[in-house]
């Protein structure tokens, strides 16, 4: 099997080993959610340890095809392998935030996991996001929507900061033009930009 179909085939099911864990993620944020005060002593909540282990050995065990590319001219100019690090970018970040967020971590851990991740996707060219399509509006608009909600807790006080990372949200799936959805999406992290606290 050729080294780019290795490496496709790898990050393929590193990214669906990562969506299992943010599934969990979801669904434990969600029992948390809806759960009445009174009933929560009987109910089995996952440890938060449990949840953020599983990501470290998920992330600890990632293929070495996926961290040691050969030189440029062979895998990195391949659009395939380009856009699966994309993908992995967009979502070891969502589930990283999500994990954070199920822990109760501090607002400040969870802003510096979004500009550590927005410091990476600028890194990447805009035509993997378009070729990614509907599915990376859908993550980005996902993380906006999860840094607002960080900044609004301790008193607004990362919302400045919230703002700018909600903005360049915005224009990045802006500049997605040719993604029918991402007109709305931009749309969507502008009004978010804009809410007051």
């Amino acid at each position: 099997m050729e080294y780019e179909t290795r490496a496709w085939t790898a990050g393929w099911d590193y990214i669906t080993d990562l969506f299992r864990l943010l599934e969990y993620a979801i669904f434990s944020l969600r029992g948390c959610k809806n759960r009445k005060p009174a009933l929560a002593v009987f109910c089995e909540r996952p440890s938060p340890v449990t949840l953020l282990d599983g990501l470290a050995r998920l992330k600890g065990a990632k293929p070495r095809i996926l961290t040691e590319f050969p030189g440029p001219d062979e895998i990195l100019r391949s659009n395939r392998c380009r856009y699966m690090n994309v993908q992995i970018t967009c979502t070891e970040a969502l589930v990283n935030i999500m994990a954070l967020l199920y822990c109760q971590e501090p607002a400040s851990e969870i802003m510096t996991i979004a500009k550590m991740f927005l410091d990476d996707i600028t890194k990447a060219d805009l035509i993997m996001f378009k070729i990614a399509g509907s599915q990376i509006v859908h993550q980005l608009l996902g993380v906006g929507h999860i840094v607002y909600n960080t900044s609004r807790s301790e008193n607004g006080r990362y919302w400045p900061e919230a703002k700018r990372l909600i903005e360049f949200l915005g224009d990045l799936v802006n500049d997605l033009e040719d993604i029918p959805s991402a007109a709305e999406a931009a749309a969507r992290l502008f009004r978010l930009a804009e809410a007051t606290l």
